[in-house]
């Protein structure tokens, strides 16, 4: 028979299973619910894959132009990270700008925003 098959029992009258449960507990529902969380770390451990691999390009594409433009799009446009991985990875990728343009950039918002306040429309 293959591996993980049962073959079958007159006395309980069960037939050949393909699954094979794991030793825990006594029921094929804790082995089932054992297996269950396994695949629920390795997607667990798949995504955090995913956000150190998006960090790590974040951090190439801030050193090498020294600013965030190209970095924000990677970011916000990448349907695999939610809403605080996005965060993080952008206060990483500012925390990356050298601190003089950090400046600029912040004032030159600032103005933009003063700017479209009096503005008349």
């Amino acid at each position: 028979m293959p591996n993980g098959w049962r073959a079958r029992n007159p006395e309980t009258h069960t037939f050949a299973c393909p699954l094979s449960f794991p030793k825990v507990g006594n029921s094929p529902a804790q082995g089932l619910a054992a297996r269950a969380a396994g695949l629920y770390h390795a997607r667990e451990e798949s995504a955090m894959a995913h956000f150190i691999d998006a960090q790590l390009e974040v951090e190439t594409l801030v050193m090498a132009q020294g600013r965030m433009d190209g970095a924000e799009e990677l970011i916000n446009e990448d349907p695999g990270l939610d809403d605080e991985q996005k965060a993080a990875l952008w206060l990483f990728a500012w925390s990356l700008v050298p601190p003089a343009r950090q400046q600029r950039m912040a004032l030159h918002y600032m103005q933009e925003l003063e700017a479209d306040r009096w503005s008349v429309s």
